[in-house]
């Protein structure tokens, strides 16, 4: 073999290691579900937050699937603004627990404090609907 030769033959043997490695990173789980809680984490922000003012166009932006057509009436009456208000508007709301689940979305448990001592805990469901890149809130369901 000539040293041309030796050359091709090493640089396709480090393309190929290369590949490997970035296949093999890619792979790994960790990243994925990193971007998955932090991704959750902004649009429950984003939900908690609206909730707090009574938005009720950005709550319905937020929610997907039959959830979402659960909540279509409410989200219709300009009353329940004030209700949301009355109920979330200084309340806090602390994530207690993650899971991801075997359909890519995620589980997330939530404690909302209305006040220093009534709390209920909330689970609720995020996941990509469709084409749609962004997660929405899929299901909602208290939690003992």
């Amino acid at each position: 073999m000539n040293s041309a030769h030796r050359r091709v033959r090493a640089r396709e043997r480090a393309w190929i290691v290369l590949f490997a490695f970035i296949l093999a990173i890619g792979s790994c789980g960790v990243p994925a579900q990193t971007a998955s809680v932090e991704e959750a984490d902004a649009v429950l922000n984003s939900y908690f937050s609206a909730l707090r003012v009574g938005n009720l166009s950005h709550i319905g932006n937020l929610l997907g699937g039959e959830l979402r057509s659960k909540r279509v009436r409410l989200l219709r009456n300009p009353e329940y603004r004030l209700t949301l208000v009355q109920t979330y508007g200084n309340a806090e709301f602390v994530v207690t627990d993650y899971e991801m689940l075997e359909s890519g979305g995620i589980a997330v448990n939530v404690d909302i404090w209305l006040d220093d001592t009534e709390k209920i805990r909330q689970r609720l469901t995020l996941e990509r609907l469709g084409e749609s890149s962004q997660m929405r809130i899929v299901d909602s369901e208290v939690v003992p």
